[in-house]
């Protein structure tokens, strides 16, 4: 019994999680104790020198997570639209002294609790000397006089945001001025083409306008789709709505999985609406984090897609945030969730090209707001990309062989918990590991006990050899990497592939031909005397280490087949 109420424990803390993501969300009511900080996010406590909201805000908020301070995020379940989060007595204390007054704090404001502020003041003056913030371009914040309670909706803690801006569709100077403008720091975002997504440990990927074809753009497309469904948030505007999400439904309708049939958001696509979207605007859902920001945000700003219907067929929890009064099919924000468990995997739909040029008009800037928003909007990929703890899956083999033009992979796991599945990733020469495919857990809910049996085919026409390596990705969000394994190039011969040779580091690969051979391999100096042996060599890849400059023979002995081929491999010095 204590196995079983554990599960549901588990089931019911994950169903928690999941809520925080979508409409009607459960409130997690804490007190927020005298002596916090609260960054403003609402249009009178938080203004700039132009008199305008200070965007600089979310700059400061992203430097701090940078510096591992401990910000928690307070959006009040079931608010109306622009309705307070925080209502406490307070100050503000930066970047000068206020006077004590009753203040009321919307839009999603941040806090930090009075033991989290060690060296915060410190790291806020660091910002706005980094910056060359002065006056009010500098952003305020508020120490509070007395205790309050406030709906807690995300704690940041370990958290460190980093956006993939998009190029595929050569509008990424969009998406990047929003970040100039807020100040967040550079750190936190790259231009991409969507391979790079896991190896960099993206959190958020965007694409301001795209409206392109092709192989290329469908490889990105491919490429999002995977990273969201481990749980990484994707933003799309304007004309990269249409694209991405009608171009993904034909995708997987052509794919004849119906476990992936349909697009981010539709199962059908979407159709530009944008001549019958009118002026006034209603906000379904003003209590998640998409929707925090103070007044109006307009649906027909300009652009090639504005605004946009559902075909029919919403999937994935889709859920407006911006539509038409008039007529309510009309959307011009929306919010899809694409994995079953935890937080992330959330696509976000907005539509304009730009909200517009200046950043004077209320309308502009929150529409920058819901883009900040979605990329502060935490997930948990990004805390295990380099550091994540062993995941509950075992592998048994993994082994790779070229057939004519395609690398074959198999993998057997002896056991699997929580599992989503895994991601396929190929390096040739000089180049990273690209993502070339994702294949989902055969196991029941991730979860098996006896040996679970996988394949992969990748069209492999390169010249020289191809690494594979898989990323095993739990339902969490965690991940890890599988052994490497190498294939031969179409322009190279023999059953024993040896590369590089000559060597410049000391380290050496030993491709072998076949995957189901067991073999001995010995190193030997020039003087005759054996440097490395094994003497059970299963894997199709064997890699060699710190050897000495010199010139070594590679004997390799097939106890299968009684083969024995003999070469040699030069060390050059360092």
């Amino acid at each position: 019994m204590r196995k079983v109420s554990l599960f549901f424990t588990f089931v019911l803390f994950l169903c928690g999680v999941f809520a925080q993501d979508l409409p009607a969300p459960g409130a997690n009511l804490q007190t927020l104790p005298t002596g916090s900080y609260v960054i403003a996010m609402d249009n009178a406590n938080q203004t700039n020198q132009a008199g305008n909201f200070n965007l600089r805000a979310y700059g400061l908020i992203v430097h701090l997570l940078n510096n591992n301070v401990r910000v928690r995020w307070v959006i009040t379940a079931g608010k109306m639209k622009d309705a307070n989060d925080i209502t406490v007595n307070a100050r503000r204390v930066k970047p000068v002294a206020g006077t004590n007054a009753a203040f009321d704090f919307k839009a999603g404001p941040f806090v930090i609790f009075p033991q989290d502020l060690t060296n915060v003041d410190a790291l806020i003056d660091g910002f706005y000397s980094a910056n060359t913030l002065t006056n009010n371009d500098r952003p305020s914040v508020y120490v509070t006089n007395a205790s309050a309670s406030v709906d807690i909706r995300y704690d940041l803690i370990g958290f460190k945001p980093k956006a993939a801006i998009l190029t595929d569709g050569g509008n990424q100077a969009i998406h990047t001025a929003y970040f100039t403008a807020a100040r967040v720091p550079t750190m936190n975002y790259a231009l991409s083409t969507g391979n790079d997504l896991f190896s960099k440990c993206f959190t958020f990927a965007s694409e301001p306008h795209n409206d392109k074809t092709g192989a290329a753009i469908d490889a990105t497309i491919n490429g999002i789709n995977s990273f969201v469904r481990i749980g990484g948030n994707f933003l799309a505007q304007c004309e990269a709505v249409q694209t991405y999400e009608n171009r993904l439904v034909a995708l997987n309708a052509a794919d004849g999985n119906p476990s992936t049939n349909g697009g981010f958001q539709t199962t059908t696509g979407v159709t530009d609406a944008n001549s019958t979207a009118g002026s006034v605007i209603q906000y379904p859902n003003p209590d998640l984090s998409f929707n925090q920001f103070e007044g109006a945000f307009s649906i027909s700003k300009g652009g090639s897609l504005q605004n946009w219907r559902v075909n029919s067929g919403r999937t994935n929890n889709t859920h407006a945030h911006a539509h038409a009064t008039g007529d309510t099919t009309v959307m011009g924000a929306s919010v899809s969730k694409n994995r079953l468990f935890g937080s992330g995997g959330l696509v976000f739909y907005i539509g304009n090209h730009r909200f517009d040029d200046a950043l004077t008009t209320l309308t502009a800037i929150n529409g920058i707001r819901m883009y900040l928003n979605a990329f502060l909007t935490p997930v948990t990929i990004n805390a295990t990309c380099a550091t994540g703890a062993p995941l509950p899956v075992t592998f048994k083999q993994f082994h790779a062989q070229r057939n004519r033009n395609q690398a074959e992979l198999e993998w057997t796991t002896s056991f699997e918990a929580n599992n989503l599945g895994f991601e396929v990733q190929r390096k040739t020469g000089e180049f990273d590991y690209v993502t070339v495919g994702f294949v989902y857990s055969k196991a029941p809910n991730g979860f098996s006990t006896s040996d679970v049996h996988y394949r992969f085919n990748d069209p492999a026409a390169g010249k020289g050899a191809s690494f594979y390596r898989l990323r095993q990705v739990d339902r969490d969000g965690r991940a890890k990497f599988s052994d490497v394994r190498a294939i031969r190039g179409l322009d190279q011969s023999g059953q024993v592939l040896i590369f590089p040779n000559p060597s410049a580091n000391g380290q050496v690969n030993i491709s072998f031909e076949s995957i189901h051979e067991t073999r001995m391999v010995r190193i030997s100096d020039a003087t005759g005397r054996v440097v490395r042996q094994w003497n059970n060599v299963q894997d199709n890849l064997l890699q060699v280490e710190a050897l000495v400059p010199g010139m070594y023979q590679v004997r390799v002995a097939n106890k299968t087949t009684g083969v024995v081929s003999t070469q040699r491999v030069v060390v050059n010095k360092r």
